[in-house]
């Protein structure tokens, strides 16, 4: 009957928490600017009354904080001011480890959140570390970034913080005179653990945004131009030596370009499209790995979360000139070889947002040539054949355009379409559809997207569909889902998929139970557990049903020590398919057992560590496995900080097909994987840090041996083989340096081992050296 008592009690809080009204703070505006230097002395601050009623949000939900956060706030005609004051008891405890910009923060910070269309669903999120270093994301996506400007000060009981967010950084209704937008203040006290905010904000709700305070009355806001230009680069050098000397060059370029065409439009392009080459090719043994164009890109970034409710988009496509052949048929004694996958030659986004609750995008990308090298020798006796370069398509265009509707209680509808011309008979469309509907108390959802493929290549016309439906108990402690998933060809939504693969789909039903517990119980601060069961279905002749029952548990401790434990068990037999020179069998291998456990000490200290263990076996003591890992980061003071790591991976009687053209030959071996890491981060300054970095690998096959598969899927007659070892390492040191809020460079030199065209590591040095560069020209002003 206590217990009885104990939960119904928790669901009636729960529910009173979740119904509560939220707090509302009216927007002060002035026209004097203060001085950004930390110190909150300016004569602005001093009429302001402050934001102080912050509650935790973790460990444990609603308790007063152990340290008082005071927070003042106003608004000029085109930025927004915040000054904070974070009081700590123990001022020697502030933590201030430098980081670079966007990293994870080990150490004390704060953090300022916007939701600018009050929609409870979107939302800006500026951070300032207490070693003054920024962070800013939205919807999530770190790669995202804004200018503006941040000052942090110690202060003898705690340490204070001024920002300036301009109205470029963001985006709002345009021409809408008065406005209320969602906000929210939170801080990390690292030294204590808790994570605290001004508007309560339950961690058993998911909807984060919804838990805002109003910001009211924004009236006559404006946004400065936010026009510019950035300039992105990156270089690769490569020396390698194993008997034969060879020096390659790559280099990729880009400068993109943004228009703010008002406060909710933003156009992005590609001005000079990244353009990649080799210079000095002199080993066709050689591979190296590809130069891409250094990040933060705004063209990828803005508007992310448009591009992924429905189906088929992607960020990087590109024509394989290989599925092209069909254009060109081989004569007799003619062989293709060099194929390219065409380059991007210009990318245009535009995204938009309506006064009311629709958001638009596009996207187009105009993709370059895609060739092939002909050797072409029609008399075998003849002395000389010939050989050129062949384009099978000179230009192709790939294209999305999505449209989402926003309803109320967190609810969206979004269709979308992607569409790629790769000239005539060569051609994909793929439709999508992503939802999510909610009802009014924000417990129940049902969710889902889904995708059609029409794909047309050369007199091959192939189709596929896929979706994946769920519904959902979520923002509550015990919730639960059920879901159904259908891919009816796993490359549906592929550009130009390969007519050769055959369709291989599937279908997958699952249902899942949770619960999560933010009350201290004993030694227990809080906890999670989950159990669920997954039934994957065949749809193919030669598959099996697969069935996964799973469970989890993890607790937070009162020491802020963590211990997670998860376990699950496929009982069904499951079966597999070789393919080998156009020939097929296959064989059935029983069900397994697997677990995982971790430990990780108390992330308040300045070392914290990391403990890892997992392991697999089939009942048939086929294919067993083991890994193992341990992690440690250490900070000494706030300028230098040590992580290292290390890792051990088991593999036993695993099985590898040979190439055997008349029979199913198999090796049979032990593998044992080992990796270790130390690395060392030094900042002489805030925005330079200066890392040296080491790895040392090492593998053995053991136990190795030959076996034949007969067509009952028995293995017979072994072979033994010897054993087979290499340890390989490399050295990493570089600098990275940002020499303004967005825009810098990062250099590296790399010595070590180099892989060749199979992934082997060949015994010789490689030298590598790359130099990335970003430059940023004007964007979002910050004032």
């Amino acid at each position: 009957m206590k217990k009885f008592n104990l939960s119904l009690f928790c669901m009636l809080t729960t529910a009173v928490l979740l119904a509560q009204k939220r707090p509302v703070h009216d927007a002060v505006r002035l026209s004097a600017a203060p001085t950004l230097d930390g110190e909150l002395v300016d004569s602005c601050w001093q009429v302001l009354a402050p934001l102080e009623a912050f509650s935790t949000l973790t460990p444990v939900f609603g308790q007063t904080p152990g340290a008082r956060t005071e927070v003042r706030l106003f608004y000029t005609e085109t930025a927004l001011y915040v000054a904070a004051y974070c009081f700590d008891p123990d001022a020697k405890g502030v933590r201030d480890e430098i980081n670079l910009r966007d990293g994870e923060f080990s150490g004390d910070w704060f953090q300022l959140s916007l939701d600018t269309w009050n929609d409870d669903q979107l939302a800006f999120d500026f951070t300032v570390s207490a070693a003054g270093v920024q962070s800013d994301t939205r919807q999530g996506n770190t790669q995202w970034d804004a200018q503006w400007r941040s000052a942090v000060r110690r202060q003898p009981d705690g340490w204070s913080l001024e920002m300036c967010v301009p109205f470029t950084a963001l985006r709002f209704a345009p021409h809408k005179t008065k406005q209320n937008w969602g906000l929210q203040c939170t801080r990390l006290d690292r030294s204590t653990g808790e994570t605290s905010t001004w508007s309560p904000q339950n961690p058993l709700v998911n909807d984060r945004v919804r838990q805002f305070g109003t910001l009211a009355g924004l009236t006559s806001i404006r946004q400065l131009k936010r026009n510019g230009l950035s300039l992105l680069s990156s270089a690769a050098l490569d020396n390698s030596s194993n008997g034969f000397n060879s020096n390659h060059l790559q280099q990729n370029f880009a400068v993109d370009a943004r228009f703010g065409l008002n406060s909710s439009t933003t156009l992005d392009l590609t001005v000079l499209p990244p353009v990649g080459g080799w210079l000095d090719v002199s080993n066709v043994f050689e591979t190296y790995d590809d130069v891409r164009i250094p990040a933060p890109r705004q063209l990828e970034a803005e508007e992310s979360d448009l591009f992924t409710p429905g189906a088929g988009f992607d960020p990087n496509p590109g024509v394989d000139s290989r599925l092209l052949l069909w254009r060109r048929p081989a004569r007799a004694g003619e062989t293709y070889t060099g194929f390219t996958t065409s380059p991007v030659l210009n990318t245009l986004k535009l995204s938009t947002r309506t006064n009311g609750n629709w958001r638009f995008a596009m996207s187009n990308t105009l993709l370059g040539s895609a060739k092939v090298e002909s050797f072409y020798l029609p008399d075998p006796t003849a002395p000389f054949f010939e050989n050129k370069k062949i384009t099978l398509q000179s230009v192709s265009d790939y294209n999305y355009l999505t449209a989402q509707y926003l309803l109320p209680n967190n609810s969206f509808i979004a269709v979308s379409n992607t569409a790629l011309l790769a000239g005539p008979n060569a051609n994909s469309f793929v439709p999508g559809l992503g939802f999510a509907l909610r009802d009014k108390s924000n417990s129940w959802q049902l969710s889902g997207s889904g995708g059609l493929g029409l794909h047309q290549l050369g007199e091959i016309e192939t189709s596929g569909a896929a979706f994946d439906v769920r519904v959902a108990r979520i923002n509550r402690s015990w919730g639960w889902a059920l879901g159904q998933t259908y891919k009816q060809n796993r490359h549906f939504a592929q550009v130009l998929p390969d007519p050769l693969y055959p369709d291989q789909g599937s279908s997958r039903t699952y249902g899942e139970i949770s619960f999560r517990d933010f009350k201290p119980r004993g030694k227990i601060l809080n906890r999670r557990l989950v159990g669920g069961l997954a039934m994957s279905w065949a749809i193919r002749p030669f598959d099996h049903d697969r069935l996964r029952v799973y469970a989890g548990y993890s607790v937070l401790s009162r020491r802020f020590r963590r211990f997670s434990v998860d376990a699950g068990v496929e009982p069904l037999s499951l079966g597999i398919r070789y393919e080998n020179s156009g020939r097929r069998i296959n064989r059935q291998i029983s069900g397994l057992v697997h677990g995982y456990a971790s430990f990780v000490t108390d992330n308040r200290k300045r070392s914290i560590y990391t403990f890892e263990i997992g392991a697999r076996r089939r009942f048939q003591g086929e294919e067993q496995w083991i890994d193992a890992a341990a992690s440690g980061a250490w900070f000494s003071g706030r300028r230098i900080s040590v992580t290292a790591g290390l890792r051990l991976t088991a593999n036993f009687q695993e099985l590898s097909l040979q190439n055997s053209p008349n029979q199913w030959i198999f090796e049979r071996r032990d593998n044992w994987y080992g990796t270790s890491s130390l690395q060392l981060n030094i900042f002489p300054v805030q925005r330079l840090m200066i890392f040296a970095a080491g790895h040392l690998n090492w593998s053995s096959y053991a136990n190795r041996e030959l076996v034949l598969l007969q067509e009952d899927g028995q293995l017979v007659q072994p072979e033994p083989l010897p054993s087979e070892s290499s340890l390989y390492s490399d050295l990493d040191v570089g600098v990275q340096f940002f020499f303004s809020s967005i825009s810098q460079l990062r250099y590296r030199y790399v010595v070590g081992p180099k892989q060749d065209l199979y992934g082997s590591f060949l015994e010789r040095q490689r030298i590598r050296m790359n130099v990335d560069f970003v430059y940023v020209i004007g964007g979002e002003k910050a004032l």
